[in-house]
């Protein structure tokens, strides 16, 4: 067996990732991979891989003190970026090094993606030309009752009253600004006007596997109960920055086995939501980056979209974010190393709790300002839904 110090770092989660793409895609069975000889070219690219490691070290790794802090040693991170072009994973951080803890941060779906879930109701919402329950089209401009703990209407089901984050009431709220906010009142109701089951389709169009775990078409779909992996949500992202067109994620570029070419499926994109779905949720998530819950996000220095997410009892803090040619998901997971339950990061890096705006967003920003360092800054090129030129900012 090689010693394990050939996987440290990065290298083993990378090595366990493009063997689980090769094996769950077909590409190649365990046993016939085991047997080894295999040469694989990832698509993985070594300057963005660097800067990812970067980021992540920069803004949370070495700030941790778990001397000082007890919960710093709860803190995992896990990220992936992905070409909206071609669906090419560009770079992936595992966690801290794969010899010390195993499991992948970037590919385990075990935690609850929430808010960052909150676009693919909008998109649905556009793509299917949904109304309110007063019979109006839902736009970014719809206005909703976004007061805290506000029951659904229209759900046959059990009664439903999601409450905001720190029970806030917002009242009257149109769809741009509760997005910009987060407002789960106006989310859960959403999902309802547009229906359930719409908006799990939705997802799944857009890269969410069809099995991934609590993506169950209920008005608590709009909240992020699914507990995506953070590569399940750049794909699906990259799929808005790509104006709605998906292909599925590739890692691996070429393989061969003793000097014979092994046949590397191509992902072949498609239409998965309309065009005006796709860019109307980006025109409404570039807002959360100038005037919302991602400002932090502007470090980048370019046009950029995205969303902030906290998971129940703050377990895990997202953010997914883009510019038209790089689509990077970053969480912080609370983790206990012992036990390996899921804790809360409430006092987490010396602060009162970890936002998805915080860290999550300050790592995604360097990595995106460096790892798109040389190249001029791009702009989104949007069709909206009429009437959402214009997006009033909170």
């Amino acid at each position: 067996a090689r010693p394990a110090t050939g996987l440290s770092g990065q290298r083993g989660y990378l090595v366990q990732a493009v063997e689980e793409y090769l094996t769950e895609h077909g590409i190649v069975d365990e046993k016939t991979l085991a047997g080894g000889g295999f040469r694989i070219t990832t698509t993985l690219e070594p300057a963005k891989q660097d800067a990812l490691v970067k980021a992540v070290e920069d803004q949370v790794t070495s700030r941790l003190d778990p001397a000082a802090s007890p919960v710093d040693r709860y803190v995992r991170v896990g990220a992936a970026a992905v070409d909206p072009a071609n669906g090419q994973v560009l770079a992936m951080y595992g966690g801290v090094d794969y010899t010390r803890q195993y499991v992948n941060n970037a590919t385990r779906r075990d935690y609850q993606v929430g808010s960052t879930f909150k676009p693919f109701v909008l998109t649905a919402a556009v793509q299917s030309g949904a109304q309110t329950q007063q019979g109006e089209p839902i736009t970014p401009h719809t206005v909703y009752d976004g007061r805290n703990r506000r029951p659904v209407e229209g759900w046959p089901g059990l009664p439903y009253d999601p409450s905001n984050e720190d029970d806030e009431n917002f009242g009257e709220i149109a769809v741009g600004a509760a997005t910009d906010l987060s407002v789960n009142a106006v989310y859960a109701q959403m999902a309802v006007d547009v229906g359930p089951g719409h908006v799990r389709r939705t997802a799944v169009a857009l890269g969410l596997p069809g099995s991934t775990p609590d993506l169950t078409a209920t008005p608590s779909i709009a909240l992020g109960a699914a507990t995506a992996s953070v590569l399940d949500m750049a794909t699906a992202y990259a799929t808005l920055a790509a104006h709605g067109r998906h292909g599925t994620y590739t890692l691996v570029e070429s393989l061969s086995r003793d000097g014979q070419e092994i046949t590397v499926p191509t992902p072949t994109a498609r239409q998965a939501v309309t065009r005006e779905a796709a860019d109307t949720t980006t025109a409404v998530l570039r807002n959360v980056v100038r005037t919302g819950t991602g400002t932090a996000a502007l470090a980048a220095g370019r046009p950029a979209a995205g969303k902030t997410g906290t998971a129940e009892d703050d377990k895990a803090a997202w953010f997914a974010g883009y510019t038209p040619e790089l689509a990077t998901v970053v969480a912080l997971m609370g983790q206990d190393p012992e036990s390996g339950r899921q804790e809360p990061l409430y006092g987490a890096l010396g602060r009162p709790r970890i936002n998805g705006g915080g860290e999550p967003t300050e790592i995604w920003a360097q990595f995106t300002r460096d790892a798109l360092a040389g190249t001029p800054p791009r702009d989104f090129d949007l069709q909206v839904m009429p009437g959402a030129e214009e997006l009033p900012s909170v």
